[in-house]
């Protein structure tokens, strides 16, 4: 019986998370209220906060629980194909559909909170030693060219990536477009035909630019 009730708290915990990170993610940190987080699911204030103590604890894990799903969603679809930039492409795609979801106003809001900026930063220090090994299983077997310095490359997508936010570029060209511009040529730039043709056949652009995209 306890462990059904533990279960239970569980999943409701989950759901929790998955709706709070929606709402802010859509409608920005600020606009986020915890009473309406729990009006709308039908718990009690009380339970809300035996679960997360304020709405900044909340959001920190509803981050951690995306960040764990993503990667159980990534180890699936490295297991599908042994291409590491096949792997790379359906994660891309995965990629693209959640920025869709991410609102102006989050990532201004975002830039408030010091633990949340100390979580993404964690969070791409694990990306970035992980491409640093794609990047030579790449080259390996015949899909980046070999004249490249991927240390450099590296640094320099990660200081465009800093300078964009700071700018707030956000503000002016939509987060999907961004992303897409930014990763689509990066990797253009350092293929070799064979590495092309997989991206040709593998990226897809989400939404509005979907049209521009082979298929």
């Amino acid at each position: 019986m306890a462990q059904q009730s533990q279960g239970h708290q569980e999943e409701l915990r989950k759901r929790v998370m998955q709706y709070a990170l929606d709402e802010f993610l859509a409608n920005g940190i600020r606009n986020v209220k915890m009473d309406d987080i729990a009006a709308r699911l039908q718990i009690s204030k009380r339970t809300l906060y035996e679960m997360f103590e304020d709405k900044e604890n909340l959001l920190l894990e509803s981050i951690r629980f995306q960040h764990e799903v993503n990667r159980r969603k990534i180890e699936n679809i490295a297991s599908q194909t042994d291409n590491p930039l096949e792997v790379f492409a359906l994660v891309f795609n995965m990629k693209m559909e959640e920025v869709h979801k991410v609102s102006p106003q989050f990532i201004s809001d975002a830039k408030r909170y010091s633990s949340i900026l100390h979580g993404f930063e964690e969070e791409s220090k694990k990306r970035n030693a992980d491409m640093h090994q794609f990047f030579d299983i790449c080259v390996e077997q015949g899909l980046f060219r070999t004249d490249i310095n991927y240390a450099l490359i590296m640094r320099l997508l990660d200081l465009t990536s800093r300078s964009m936010m700071e700018n707030e570029f956000y503000k002016e060209f939509p987060m999907s477009e961004i992303v897409y511009t930014m990763y689509d040529t990066f990797f253009r730039s350092i293929c070799t035909q064979k590495g092309l043709e997989i991206l040709d056949r593998s990226i897809s652009r989400k939404g509005k630019f979907s049209q521009n995209v082979k298929q």
